[in-house]
């Protein structure tokens, strides 16, 4: 994961995952590194190529709970809202605080603000990395509550800050 993150960043944007493939060849059974290589193409964006290694992996270790949350945001964050619904669905309780941010982004871009408003407030309370705090404030801003503003108001945090001298 970390050399397919290093090569990311030098612009490497083909042959970045080139050693998850090599790896795979020689442990093709190996569920850790298909789920790194998933998760680093889920972090990159690429999810038509996350699709792909899912499929591959499905292929080559057989079932695994891995394969079902990472599709799942795989079609989510692709627009493929009934198949993503239907793979939330089958997971059931999500316990994964960044699968729960996709599902509450999916909730949210198919107009189920009230669901999508509860599970982030539900959930941002256990999230230490606060990740669900921006999708609290939308639920709260398009549910018309006002508590946005105790959220994200308060001007004390809004200013404009001149450090062209400090360059």
């Amino acid at each position: 994961g970390a050399l397919a993150r290093l090569r990311w960043a030098r612009g490497d944007r083909e042959g970045f995952a080139s050693s998850f493939d090599r790896a795979l060849l020689a442990a093709p059974r190996e569920i850790p590194l298909w789920r790194a290589y998933i998760e680093t193409l889920l972090r990159a964006e690429l999810y038509e190529q996350a699709l792909g290694v899912i499929a591959r992996g499905r292929a080559a270790a057989r079932a695994h709970p891995t394969f079902d949350p990472a599709e799942s945001i795989a079609r989510a964050e692709l627009g493929e809202a009934a198949p993503a619904f239907a793979l939330f669905d089958r997971i059931g309780p999500l316990r994964n605080i960044a699968t729960t941010v996709h599902y509450v982004r999916l909730l949210i871009r198919n107009a189920r603000i009230e669901e999508a408003s509860r599970i982030a407030e539900q959930r941002a309370r256990q999230d230490a990395t606060h990740q669900l705090w921006p999708y609290v404030s939308i639920g709260w801003r398009l549910l018309g509550d006002h508590r946005w503003e105790w959220l994200e108001g308060d001007p004390r945090f809004i200013g404009v800050y001149d450090i062209a001298d400090q360059l």
